[in-house]
């Protein structure tokens, strides 16, 4: 999953001495990340509650199969909104509502497809989750990908938009 992009964006971050998290990767962080999770990670917390990251300190937020196990689809994203710099990005992978995958496992409490990310992508839609969403993010990639045993997942790749330049493609606030 460690595309083109995500290597740029690596690069982006260590040059402006930024983070690289892997959230919930205790087990299996890649080289070069922290990993933030409840036991045996570099950095340990409740994605739960407020992150212990510093305001806009992450240059690369990854969190594969993660988000679903949040209770909170609204904070799980302003919190990493919070913690990403402008331009920062939020790699997700997450199993979708499309499949089973989504429902098989007794541990995930949220559930995920391709348009829940417009919520937080669109202005219209965000309007429907204000005040509580404080976030806004760019799509760079956002797509349903087949995983192991033919497991539907969404795949989103997600600029941060604080102030600042703004980056090509559609924007959507």
């Amino acid at each position: 999953m460690n595309d083109d992009f995500i290597q740029m964006q690596e690069k982006w971050s260590k040059d402006n001495n930024l983070r690289l998290i892997d959230l919930g990767g205790a087990i299996n962080a890649p080289e070069g990340y922290e990993s933030y999770d409840r036991h045996q990670a570099d950095i340990i917390g409740d994605l739960n509650e407020m992150w212990a990251l510093e305001d806009s300190s992450v240059g690369l937020l990854r969190a594969h199969d993660i988000i679903e196990h949040l209770k909170d689809p609204i904070h799980t994203m302003n919190e990493a909104y919070r913690v990403l710099a402008h331009g920062g990005v939020f790699d997700i992978l997450v199993p979708s509502t499309d499949g089973q995958g989504a429902w098989c496992d007794p541990t995930h409490i949220s559930f995920w497809n391709k348009r829940s990310f417009r919520y937080y992508t669109e202005k219209g839609m965000r309007a429907y989750i204000e005040p509580e969403c404080s976030c806004k993010f760019q799509i760079v990639k956002l797509e349903n990908i087949m995983m192991w045993e033919g497991i539907p997942y969404v795949q989103a790749q997600l600029i941060a938009i604080k102030d600042g330049m703004r980056y090509h493609g559609e924007l959507k606030f």
